[in-house]
């Protein structure tokens, strides 16, 4: 069973309100902040069981005609996503790969990069070897290494732009699927204070 709670926006935060009629996001039972409690919503048929058998612990309140409203920053990315706009032209990829310093500490925080590299390291008999996985970096520069010593990102430009269209439009089985949840972590972390929705500020209309 997956229950999901509302948050507490902060000053990084660019989510939006989910709201109750939104159908992106599975959920059995979400726990919507309200005044003096929670308004439990249902996702599926699993949470409306669940609700039925709380009518004697619970308030039960029919709420009818409430859509998403999308939050201000939230509503100007998912135009510019539909749209598909890539900024090719925007100046701000060079001062992003000027400034950015490839620490990774964007990307290490986010809740949706999951890339991983696989490595052996032999033992000293030369014949057995240790093989582990280990979490990898799109703004590492070995990311796009492959053997030859061929990079298919050489620049810290290109990399960037990897990560920004892997986080707003996907690729393979999830393209056209938005991964970046606006929790607003990476903006906090960076030692640089690089932020990617300058590029979705720039476009604004």
């Amino acid at each position: 069973m997956l229950v999901g709670i509302s948050c507490k926006p902060d000053e990084f935060c660019f989510c939006g309100e989910l709201g109750i009629e939104s159908s992106s996001v599975p959920y059995d039972l979400f726990l919507a902040k309200g005044e003096g409690g929670f308004i439990v919503l249902q996702g599926s048929q699993l949470g409306a069981e669940i609700i039925a058998g709380l009518t004697n612990l619970t308030e039960i309140t029919r709420l009818a005609g409430k859509t998403a409203v999308a939050a201000e920053t939230a509503a100007h990315i998912d135009r510019a996503v539909q749209r598909h706009e890539t900024f090719d032209d925007s100046p701000l990829w060079d001062d992003f790969a000027r400034r950015c310093l490839s620490c990774g500490a964007c990307s290490l925080c986010c809740p949706t990069c999951y890339c991983l590299d696989v490595r052996e390291y032999g033992a000293l008999d030369g014949q057995t070897a240790t093989r582990i996985q280990e979490w990898d970096n799109c703004l590492f520069k070995a990311h796009g290494e492959v053997t030859g010593g061929i990079n298919f990102r050489k620049t810290r430009r290109e990399r960037f732009r990897y990560r920004f269209l892997h986080k707003y439009y996907g690729f393979g089985p999830l393209r056209g699927v938005i991964s970046c949840v606006g929790c607003g972590r990476c903006r906090e972390v960076c030692p640089v204070r690089i932020d990617l929705l300058e590029l979705f500020c720039e476009q604004r209309n």
